[in-house]
């Protein structure tokens, strides 16, 4: 558009400027903040075909006309009370958001473990209530130390089930460079910042091992494993789009200054395919067992086929992040999402199945009622 607001000023004519359409459905964007209400977290959906960004929501927000009116002096003061606020209203947390994904991550591992081969769905997988960490006197339990089925379940009922000594143990038997591997074709280490085109927190795996003991935690989402809610849906629409991972984009369509298009955006391409379609379709029934027999219940909406994957990380000061990741096929919008909801001190250790699985309920409702 530079050319014609040149021709316009040296013509002496009124400039106006362009704009820029967005992926975002307004209705899908809506059902997702009023179900996160006021807590602090992310819900984001994308098609996971497309790639397109269906919705972005991040809480606390803040309202920019404050920094927009009033005097420099005190749009500065505001800038400066927004960027000390511990709640950290600044924060973009659906695609700048680091967090540890929990249990949403065995979707990673458990792909890892199909693609090698060392497990098949209906293998019988060991589920003690606690395994020890090598070379330490720690141990990593089932979450609240409870029992995994009858401590033989299979592999599908333990994903289900999101249950952590098997995949401890699993994170062990693949070893470091098969994990480091996985999470990498899934998008992790990235050697460069995906822009959407507003740029997306890079998500972190250990690039050296950091050991058996580090590699089994990380193996359940914990250590240093950092993700966002953005790249969590991306894994998920990966399982469900036969393997292939979209790439994420957020802008439709350019708009010259007239109001109509310049150009459009239909799919953002694709970020790789990290698993085979195999290797995909036995995650996608994994991922349906666990809605309609394990942990992600509280997000199932009824009559769709959808799937998911249910996490709740343990963080500092004994709070937890809750999460909800998964897919859901729905006409016109084949949907993925990830919610996240960070522990506060109203609920300091949420789960992810009650707490943030009603909300990605309400964004799969809101897909399908939309105009």
């Amino acid at each position: 558009q530079a050319l014609s607001q040149m021709l316009k000023h040296a013509a002496g004519e009124n400039q106006k400027g362009g704009g820029v359409r967005l992926t975002i459905n307004p209705q899908i964007q809506e059902a997702a903040a009023q179900a996160l209400g006021n807590r602090k977290g992310a819900a984001v959906a994308i098609n996971y075909q497309t790639g397109a960004i269906l919705a972005a929501v991040t809480t606390p927000r803040f309202d920019p006309n404050l920094l927009a009116s009033g005097s420099e002096e005190e749009s500065q003061k505001t800038l400066k009370g927004l960027n000390s606020d511990p709640a950290k209203p600044m924060l973009d947390r659906a695609l700048r958001g680091e967090f540890a994904p929990g249990s949403s991550f065995k979707i990673i591992t458990a792909a890892a473990a199909l693609q090698q081969g060392i497990r098949s769905p209906e293998d019988q997988v060991d589920a003690p209530v606690s395994v020890p960490l090598p070379g330490s006197n720690a141990r990593i339990s089932n979450i609240e130390s409870t029992n995994c089925g009858n401590g033989s379940p299979t592999f599908s009922y333990a994903f289900a089930l999101s249950c952590n000594t098997p995949f401890a143990t699993i994170g062990q038997d693949l070893g470091y460079e098969a994990l480091e591997q996985q999470a990498e074709d899934f998008g992790f280490n990235p050697k460069s910042v995906l822009n959407v085109p507003l740029p997306v927190q890079k998500s972190y795996f250990p690039t050296t091992d950091p050991g058996m003991a580090s590699l089994m935690m990380s193996a359940i989402g914990q250590y240093e494993v950092r993700t966002s809610p953005l790249m969590m849906a991306t894994v998920a629409g990966a399982v469900a789009n036969q393997g292939t991972q979209a790439r994420p984009f957020l802008v439709a369509s350019e708009l010259g200054p007239d109001g109509k298009e310049t150009r459009n955006y239909r799919s953002g391409g694709t970020l790789g395919r990290p698993i085979s379609k195999e290797v995909a379709q036995q995650l996608r029934e994994m991922m349906i067992q666990t809605v309609t027999e394990g942990t992600g219940k509280a997000g199932c909406v009824s009559g769709v086929e959808m799937g998911a994957k249910t996490g709740t990380a343990e963080i500092a000061s004994g709070k937890t992040d809750a999460w909800y990741v998964g897919w859901a096929d729905i006409p016109e919008y084949p949907l993925a999402f990830a919610v996240v909801v960070e522990g506060d001190s109203a609920n300091p250790a949420p789960h992810g199945g009650p707490v943030s699985g009603p909300i990605a309920k309400a964004i799969i409702q809101a897909a399908m009622n939309h105009d």
